[in-house]
């Protein structure tokens, strides 16, 4: 059975949490199940019994390995050491998540600097850490959760190539399959209300600042409500207040703890434009409401930034880091209005085409049937994994000095 572990934080891309819940709903949809070993305080178990989902839970406080079996096949978020503590002994199959060098450069906390280093073209540690990586798990059945930024940089470091070999699962982040279509809203009134969704991340902070200011130096014609939907949008606003920038005549409404059902309700009644990234865009889409990106960065983005529909950046990817992200294409915000304001027909093209990406690229259907048949044909034991740590400890020296420098 299809075993996720997760630790007692669950410090998790909220993306990464949507998609397991949406593969267990899948499965329920075949008649089967997962197991969640996880705490009852965490977000993933509350959800999964908040969607009504069918699984078997197993507190990890408890003697959670006495109730694995060999049948069991358990994908666990964290390093080869943490997986060989939690599971040495029980027999499970391993059913690797990742595969990219990150799972090494986190192992070894190989900081981002010398990581984008290592993701240049040609760089030969990161060539040696791929094929390493790749070969290894070219014996044993794998996936990888593919946000687009990750294939962006591989390709950038001419590593792409050695995973498409290998005939490795691509998961995307999802949605599930019970899209909710609905007609699509009108912008001819006087009023043009946008949403901001994101968590109280440094990294989704400093985009919203950014569309605070372009927000008011943009005359879209209308009168422009701002509502920002987060767990805390206070946290924005003091933000905001801490870098001195004043919204003005800007209508910003907070609309704390807007999750599934209400929030996708309330996109879909209220709201013309959403600003996002990751699997909040994909909750726009799927209720005809055209999502444009805000790309992911830990400090002021330039003012220049310009901002791309979710259909016109290259598929899977939903936020690009600002280390990878080039202002080449895409519209400054006045434009962007512009485009989807002079006529209802843009707008009305930008709603059908941020729904039919949504559909075809994101939808749990589309690729779960593979999921499945690559679990029930994972073959690694997890005795097997001790190869790898022997072999990353003896290396580990050599990666923290390489840190360092």
């Amino acid at each position: 059975m299809l075993t996720f572990y997760f630790g007692a934080k669950e410090n998790l891309p909220g993306g990464i949490q949507t998609l397991i819940l949406n593969i267990a709903s899948g499965y329920n949809k075949t008649n089967q199940q997962i197991k969640l070993i996880a705490s009852p305080e965490g977000f993933v178990y509350k959800q999964a019994v908040k969607r009504n989902l069918r699984f078997v839970f197993i507190d990890m406080d408890g003697d959670y390995k006495e109730k694995l079996t060999g049948d069991d096949i358990v994908v666990c978020f964290g390093t080869l050491e943490m997986q060989l503590r939690l599971f040495s002994g029980t027999g499970v199959r391993i059913f690797y998540w990742s595969v990219f060098p990150d799972v090494i450069l986190d192992t070894f906390q190989i900081r981002l600097p010398l990581r984008k280093e290592i993701y240049s073209k040609n760089n030969l540690l990161s060539k040696f850490l791929t094929r390493k990586l790749a070969r290894q798990l070219a014996k044993a059945s794998a996936a990888y959760f593919m946000d687009g930024s990750h294939l962006i940089a591989m390709e950038k470091a001419g590593l792409d190539h050695i995973f498409t070999k290998k005939n490795l699962l691509p998961i995307p982040i999802s949605i599930d399959a019970d899209i909710t279509a609905d007609a699509i809203k009108s912008v001819s009134g006087d009023t043009l209300n946008l949403a901001y969704i994101g968590r109280v991340d440094d990294w989704k902070i400093h985009p919203f600042v950014r569309l605070v200011k372009d927000l008011k130096a943009s005359k879209s014609g209308k009168k422009v409500c701002l509502y920002l939907i987060s767990e805390n949008g206070q946290a924005y606003l003091e933000f905001l207040k801490k870098e001195g920038v004043d919204p003005g005549s800007l209508t910003i409404v907070l609309k704390n703890d807007l999750s599934g059902e209400q929030l996708t309700s309330f996109l879909q009644k209220k709201i013309h434009l959403v600003f996002a990234m990751g699997t909040s865009l994909l909750e726009a889409c799927k209720v005809y409401v055209p999502a444009v990106i805000t790309d992911p960065s830990y400090g002021p983005l330039p003012d220049n930034y310009t901002y791309r529909f979710v259909f016109n950046e290259k598929a899977f990817c939903l936020g690009l880091p600002t280390w990878l992200f080039t202002n080449s294409e895409g519209y400054s915000l006045l434009e962007l209005f512009k485009h989807i304001l002079e006529n209802e027909e843009n707008y009305r093209v930008a709603a059908i085409k941020s729904f039919e990406y949504a559909l075809y690229n994101h939808e749990v259907s589309n690729w779960l049937p593979g999921f499945i048949k690559a679990v029930d044909n994972s073959d690694m034991k997890i005795s097997a994994l001790g190869w790898a740590h022997r072999l990353f400890k003896r290396k580990q020296l050599l990666y923290r000095i390489i840190s360092l420098r």
